[in-house]
């Protein structure tokens, strides 16, 4: 790539671009920056700046203990309702409700990702507070009609360590000649 071009300018010279390049050396070995890619708009020039990247392995241990919340999660829990900081996404999908795979699912969304299982709790001295748990919970609520968001959502309880809800409604009975299934999922995004 960077023989045949000759000036960053030729791959249109805004910063998308220079994104792009960076990621792709990435991943061929070599360390550049965006910044670099600016500074030295000829890419002989340029190519005299890659480094070898280094592989840096992040601890991947399960966090435990307690951690400061954020400014912008302090501000969400300011103007929200702490249970009402979720996120929720809705969609079809093309196989029958297994409520057994989507629990697993998402236990394994849990495990993986530590911020997930942090319970709040209100200190009345510094605010509100946060502490990893290994115990926290996600709740299935199945429906015949239309699922109900409200209720999804008012489900998640974050100082009781209720993290996420899941709505999900078979729509066989809509359409008898495929199985598929309507899944809501909701958690929180602090």
């Amino acid at each position: 790539v960077l023989v045949r071009i000759a000036s960053s300018s030729a791959l249109g010279g805004d910063s998308i671009m220079a994104l792009q390049l960076v990621g792709k050396l990435r991943q061929l070995g070599f360390m550049l920056s965006p910044k670099q890619v600016f500074d030295f708009p000829k890419l002989r020039d340029m190519a005299g700046s890659l480094e070898e990247a280094k592989l840096v392995v992040a601890e991947q241990g399960k966090r435990q203990g307690s951690v400061a919340l954020l400014p912008i999660q302090q501000r969400y829990i300011e103007h929200f309702e702490l249970n009402r900081c979720n996120q929720y996404i809705q969609f079809k999908w093309d196989y029958p409700a297994d409520l057994a795979r989507l629990t697993n699912a998402f236990r394994g969304l849990i495990e993986h990702h530590d911020a997930l299982r942090l319970r709040f709790s209100a200190d009345t001295a510094i605010g509100m507070t946060a502490n990893y748990q290994d115990d926290v919970e996600f709740t299935i609520h199945s429906f015949d009609g239309e699922i109900n968001i409200d209720q999804v959502q008012t489900s998640i309880d974050l100082i009781n360590g209720v993290i996420g809800a899941v709505g999900i409604r078979s729509m066989d009975a809509l359409d008898e000649t495929t199985e598929h299934s309507e899944v809501l999922i909701a958690i929180h995004h602090l």
